[in-house]
């Protein structure tokens, strides 16, 4: 799966939602990336059996929402993402709150530097 990141991607605006504290993990390979590379998100320790959204923010592009993610038995997760812009980019996994808040919950964040 190949996501380009750009221009006719439809930007979301998230509000700050999300409450607790991370306790998957998110990593990237290769750990930076320059414009126009590739390169693979993977993540793990990702909720089951719920919907689980991927918001991918950057100061300069704006926010994007991908979801709900195909989520692995095991709670993994992959995908191969290219950005055409570079900067931080900040991934951040949540998914519905498991307690009586009903504010989302963080699963994973990860942020990876474009140059």
């Amino acid at each position: 799966m190949l996501w380009l990141i750009g221009p006719g991607i439809t930007s979301v605006l998230a509000g700050g939602y999300d409450h607790g504290k991370a306790t998957g993990a998110c990593y990237f390979a290769p750990a930076t990336a320059v414009v126009g590379q590739p390169y693979q998100v993977r993540a793990s320790g990702l909720p089951t059996g719920v919907n689980v959204e991927l918001f991918v923010l950057n100061y300069e592009s704006g926010t994007r929402l991908y979801g709900p993610l195909a989520v692995n038995a095991d709670g993994t997760w992959s995908a191969t993402f290219t950005q055409i812009t570079d900067g931080k980019f900040k991934f951040e996994f949540v998914s519905a709150s498991a307690n009586a808040t009903r504010l989302a919950s963080k699963d994973a964040v990860c942020t990876i530097a474009i140059h």
